[in-house]
């Protein structure tokens, strides 16, 4: 009876080293199916388990709509450790176009309709941008609503680049940014083309070069992951990558991935440089105010295609790793033989 103890605790004591030594620090992003979360303003709370020492965020919905997660993806949350559905911050001041309201006081134009704010429409007066219309702005020298550039009622043919110039982008139609003083197309040029502006590029990335004769420039240039697979290994600390066009090399450390169980991925590389343009005019063909367009956030579209189903107003998709069950099921055995040789 004493051998089968001590075989069955020596069993026990590789399986939990083997378990530590391939499982990692990631934590795992689960539903809240259980409805383990019992506290109404919470949306997410972190579970440690004592036997395996994963570490589980549990999410769930913010009930009232006007409330998001306020949780931290750069923190490592402790033990009952939880995020706060928080209330959207209410904006300060007067609202301009297509914004919400429940009263007429809260527009800038004075009218709420259908719980958004009116705004002038073309050619009419007009104090600031924010109360312009769709599609247009306020134009300083005589405080008009004007269109965006390029005027769209005006042929293409017609377009010279005086009518393109800009200070701001708000002065651009949707598809375009003011680049250099001028409303241009971004994501256009190819890898090796000069620039002063990475907009303009593809891959919008650039990289710093220097002339024979000392000067500075400016190329568009992507990097590509150089490993055969985004997944890390359990030795693996980091991923290379290297520039398409300047051929230089560097290392990125691997990340925890968020909807895989305990895996570690590589971070996005630039290979699929449509991302921008077609992130770019899904979030901007919108019946917004030139001002409200959210433009230039590229990092949260990165993350959001790195991590398609992360969405922190709602649950995480549980997503189970196959190499995680089956030894934590081999770890349950154990110790339930080790049980049965006590009694």
């Amino acid at each position: 009876m004493k051998i089968l103890l001590l075989i069955s605790t020596c069993i026990l004591i590789l399986i939990h080293y083997s378990y530590n030594r391939f499982a990692n620090t990631c934590p795992l992003f689960k539903c809240d199916t259980k409805k383990e979360v019992t506290e109404s303003n919470v949306c997410m709370k972190a579970s440690n388990n004592t036997l395996t020492k994963e570490m589980t965020y549990l999410f769930k919905d913010c009930v009232d709509p006007d409330t998001f997660c306020d949780f931290d993806t750069s923190k490592e949350y402790k033990n009952n450790e939880v995020a706060y559905c928080k209330l959207r911050q209410e904006e300060s001041g007067l609202k301009g176009y297509n914004k919400k309201c429940k009263e007429d006081s809260e527009c800038l134009t004075g009218v709420c309709k259908k719980n958004k704010c009116t705004g002038k429409l073309l050619y009419e007066s007009c104090s600031r941008d924010e109360i312009c219309s769709h599609e247009l702005y306020c134009l300083p020298s005589n405080n008009t609503c004007v269109k965006v550039k390029p005027d769209d009622t005006i042929p293409k043919e017609k377009i010279n680049d005086d009518m393109l110039k800009c200070n701001s982008t708000v002065e651009c139609a949707y598809d375009r940014e003011c680049i250099d003083g001028k409303c241009q197309i971004p994501f256009i040029l190819d890898d090796g083309k000069e620039v002063n502006d990475k907009r303009l590029c593809k891959s919008n990335n650039f990289l710093n070069q220097t002339r024979s004769d000392g000067s500075e420039y400016y190329v568009c240039d992507r990097f590509l992951l150089q490993n055969t697979t985004y997944d890390c290994n359990d030795e693996q600390e980091f991923c290379t990558y290297k520039y398409n066009y300047t051929k230089t090399s560097f290392n990125l450390q691997c990340l925890c991935s968020k909807t895989e169980t305990q895996k570690r991925r590589c971070p996005p590389d630039q290979s699929n440089d449509r991302i921008n343009e077609q992130s770019y005019n899904s979030i901007t063909i919108s019946d917004e105010n030139t001002v409200y367009r959210n433009i230039n956030n590229w990092n949260q579209l990165n993350f959001k295609q790195y991590y398609p189903n992360l969405d922190m107003s709602q649950c995480v998709a549980d997503v189970l790793d196959k190499n995680s069950n089956y030894l934590r099921m081999i770890s349950l055995l154990s110790l339930l033989l080790l049980s049965l040789f006590v009694m």
